[in-house]
């Protein structure tokens, strides 16, 4: 009987994981579409940022920063959109205490070229 009671286990387990893996995690959504956007250079704590004519902000994928001497600039850049959406409870932990981070759509461009337009 002892066999059928660590099988029970596991069926309650299973439901538990899934709840918690489903639970947190933000989703990723990648346009196929080439995307052209202008806008201003400026650096963030999430790395290079474009800030568009709207006060819309697309980060820049793999930049970390912008050489001085090209932030507040107006620049071209092109590259696929990616979206990844967080919730609220994405940003927190299991304590229930806030990460740093904005809940919301993040949209990125991967695999940029750029040019400035001054």
């Amino acid at each position: 009987m002892g066999h059928y009671r660590s099988w029970d286990k596991s069926i309650f387990l299973i439901p538990i994981l899934m709840f918690v893996y489903g639970c947190g995690s933000k989703s990723t959504e990648t346009m196929n579409s080439i995307l052209t956007v202008t806008g201003v250079a400026q650096n963030g704590k999430g790395g290079a940022l474009l800030v568009v004519d709207d006060n819309m902000v697309y980060y820049l994928e793999v930049m970390d920063a912008w050489e001085t001497s090209l932030t507040g600039t107006r620049v071209e850049v092109t590259g696929t959109l990616r979206i990844e959406t967080m919730s609220e409870d994405d940003l927190k932990n299991e304590q229930g205490e806030y990460s740093q981070g904005v809940a919301g759509e993040k949209k990125i461009l991967t695999n940029v070229k750029w040019k400035t337009l001054e």
